[in-house]
């Protein structure tokens, strides 16, 4: 990902308020995404599939991708959020 694309919460947040929005609500859902996600990508049985699609150097792409995640969302390094906005009503 480019790091012109990376931003904070807060940053985000103000990036959608100047572009015309109201009621930015931005929440973490990490804790409840990481910990599933990162299982079932690196669950064997998924891992086995993906590997018949794609081979084996991808499949081992993705388990060092997900370890490195992992490792990354524990020490608070990114976030999973869940943003919702409205367009503002005075907007032309």
């Amino acid at each position: 990902m480019p790091e012109e694309n990376l931003s904070t919460s807060e940053q985000y947040r103000k990036i959608l308020e100047d572009s015309g929005f109201d009621d930015v609500a931005i929440e973490s859902i990490g804790e409840t995404v990481n910990p599933g996600f990162s299982d079932f990508v690196l669950h064997e049985s998924y891992r086995r599939r993906f590997e018949q699609a794609f081979g084996w150097e991808a499949a081992l792409e993705l388990k060092q991708t997900f370890r490195f995640m992992r490792a990354a969302y524990a020490e608070q390094l990114f976030d999973y959020v869940l943003v919702s906005a409205r367009v503002a009503a005075n907007r032309s």
